[in-house]
């Protein structure tokens, strides 16, 4: 499993920065956290609503009354956001 670093507050309480995110291997599904990388390299953390043939339904994970779509020939992976923790000091992943 690897792990994607929190860079601020940006999504807080949900996710603080220092914090890491377990990414998954296990196939996202509606109703999880995930992170999704573009195509052009830029990466977020988002609340998948949905997923069709496409498109991909999110949501920003603490205005989840704000969904928008993005086209799947944008997106270069999505992947499940299993859980976070917060690493020990000088344990660095």
């Amino acid at each position: 499993m690897r792990t994607l670093r929190i860079l601020n507050d940006a999504l807080a309480p949900r996710y603080r920065a220092g914090e890491l995110a377990a990414i998954s291997p296990i196939e996202p599904a509606p109703d999880c956290d995930v992170s999704i990388t573009m195509k052009d390299g830029r990466t977020a953390i988002m609340r998948l609503i949905g997923i069709s043939v496409d498109a991909v339904q999110l949501c920003n994970v603490n205005t989840p009354n704000n969904a928008f779509a993005v086209r799947r020939e944008h997106i270069e992976r999505i992947e499940r956001i299993a859980g976070r923790f917060v690493p020990e000091p000088g344990h660095e992943f």
